[in-house]
């Protein structure tokens, strides 16, 4: 049989280029890593606006009242303006609202973006939105080699499994050629990137029909939209729905509500009704929350059957493009929201 090499000259090379590869994230560890932001800056604007989250965490001067928290539900589910123009006028002077969120379900990525914007703000209130059930892999999330560095928060990883401590560790190995190149040329944001929170893929997603159907815009009357209630996690209307999540991912759940409670951020639950949830009289959630994060918390959320009253599942679907709200949808589900939104606020210390 014929060795992969032509000798040992060339084997003991390819050894030693993969030994430098393996440790690579210590190497750049020890140099000093390239500013945390620039762990975001590299991320395309296809996988979540990344742009706009190194905009409100490292560039925005002002403190959050309120910051939604969550993956794409979040992003494509959410008028923030609006919210924030009703804040203002329930506290009579300018309110800030900020949104981080990106592409992909992963509760290590919702932990790091509000570790790292906590380091630099303060947020009165987080609303933290929670996947679809089922939505979770006990795996670290897809982007995670881009923002997840050594040396960095090793205290967020203590309590992990040997396998996800080696996963993390492979995912810093894959990110580590990354973050070199960015001592030598920071990664660059264009104007769009920071300042386009609607860019070209969003407007295309939440303003077509049904899975690519043709876009119907269709709009409830405000006296017909049925406002979302702040409920404890103990509510009747909460539905574990699972599968509960364990391992890596409940790891960092935890961890999430650990930083908030640390940071003196009131922490609140939100649920965005997905198309599945068709004729649901319950919110189904991916676990009992009182079991997971204790009864204290309370989630924001209104059932589907109650937010879409009356609508057959043909004009249902006018609501939404995918799993995703539609503009229609989000238009429905932002009016929704804002009473129990001001009302946690009110109760935020």
């Amino acid at each position: 049989m014929h060795s992969a090499f032509r000798s040992t000259k060339s084997s003991l090379a390819f050894c030693g280029l993969l030994a430098f590869l393996l440790g690579l994230p210590v190497i750049v560890s020890w140099m000093g890593l390239p500013p945390r932001e620039q762990a975001y800056s590299s991320v395309s604007f296809h996988s979540g606006a990344a742009g706009k989250v190194v905009e409100n965490i490292y560039n925005d001067p002002q403190d959050a009242d309120i910051l939604f928290l969550g993956a794409s539900l979040v992003r494509r589910g959410i008028l923030d303006r609006r919210i924030q123009d009703a804040l203002s006028s329930h506290l009579g002077r300018p309110a800030h609202v900020v949104v981080l969120s990106m592409n992909w379900a992963g509760a290590d990525l919702t932990y790091f973006l509000l570790r790292d914007y906590l380091n630099r703000h303060h947020a009165r209130l987080v609303i933290w939105n929670q996947p679809e059930p089922d939505a979770y892999k006990d795996d670290p999330h897809i982007q995670a080699y881009r923002w997840m560095r050594y040396g960095e928060y090793n205290d967020a990883f203590a309590g992990l499994s040997p396998y996800s401590r080696v996963q993390t560790y492979a995912e810093m190995v894959l990110g580590g050629p990354r973050e070199l190149l960015a001592k030598l040329r920071p990664n660059l944001l264009s104007d769009q990137d920071k300042s386009d929170w609607e860019g070209e893929d969003i407007r295309n997603n939440i303003r077509t029909g049904y899975r690519h159907a043709q876009f119907v815009r269709d709009n409830l009357p405000r006296d017909s939209i049925r406002n979302a209630s702040l409920m404890p996690v103990t509510s009747s209307l909460l539905r574990a729905a699972g599968p509960f999540p364990h391992g890596y991912q409940l790891h960092f759940l935890r961890a999430l509500a650990a930083v908030a409670h640390q940071k003196k951020s009131n922490l609140v639950l939100l649920h965005i009704p997905t198309d599945s949830e068709y004729g649901e009289t319950t919110i189904p959630e991916i676990a009992d929350w009182s079991q997971l994060l204790g009864p204290s918390y309370k989630v924001i959320g209104v059932p589907s059957s109650m937010l879409f009253s009356g609508l057959g599942r043909d004009r249902f679907l006018h609501f939404y493009s995918d799993v995703h709200v539609n503009d229609n949808g989000r238009e429905v589900f932002t009016e929704s929201i804002i009473p129990p939104v001001l009302e946690a606020y009110d109760e935020s210390k």
